[in-house]
């Protein structure tokens, strides 16, 4: 009987081999936070349902038993002893189908900035505003235009100023 809903996970390295040992309630999810985080690629070893006791104390107990291979933190260097007890505990588990475990699935890509939905009061607000700045855009171009037209039709040099906006009259 699992006493809490966690789980131990064996996750290595692929180019420095280190091993971390760790305790995750999603495992996957776990998996894919490291993976973010770290330069290495890593893979997951093994998932470890714990009986009889509380997980925390299980990982405790990992890291005790392995303290001669402590690299930092949770992460061991892949001696043989490690290495052996991942095998022996994947060999068991193979054995015992009714200790399988469920590792979820990790998200399938990173969180996207929301959309408004289409006659939310958001979108129709973003939908104004677009609006609002179109009709300004082309109200400055009509004012450009008619100043244009006007020096045109004048043929003073203040048609100058009006393709040419660093121009000084009567210069």
């Amino acid at each position: 009987m699992l006493i809490e809903n966690q789980q131990v996970y064996f996750v290595q390295g692929k180019t420095l081999g280190l091993i971390k040992i760790g305790i995750a309630a999603n495992v996957a999810k776990r998996l894919y936070a490291l993976k973010i985080g770290s330069p290495d690629m890593l893979d997951l070893l093994l998932v470890l349902p714990i009986c009889n006791q509380p997980t925390k104390q299980a990982e405790k107990n990992l890291h005790r038993k392995f303290k001669a291979l402590r690299h930092h933190g949770e992460w061991f260097n892949p001696g043989p002893e490690l290495l052996a007890y991942i095998e022996e505990c994947k060999q068991t588990l193979a054995q015992c189908p009714n200790l399988a475990l469920t590792v979820y699935a990790p998200p399938k890509t990173y969180k996207k900035k929301k959309r408004a939905k289409a006659g939310t009061p958001t979108a129709v607000k973003r939908l104004e505003e677009a609006e609002a700045r179109k009709e300004a855009a082309k109200q400055r171009i009509a004012k450009r235009l008619a100043v244009r037209l006007a020096a045109t039709e004048r043929g003073d040099k203040a048609s100058n100023l009006a393709t040419q906006p660093n121009a000084v009259p009567g210069a």
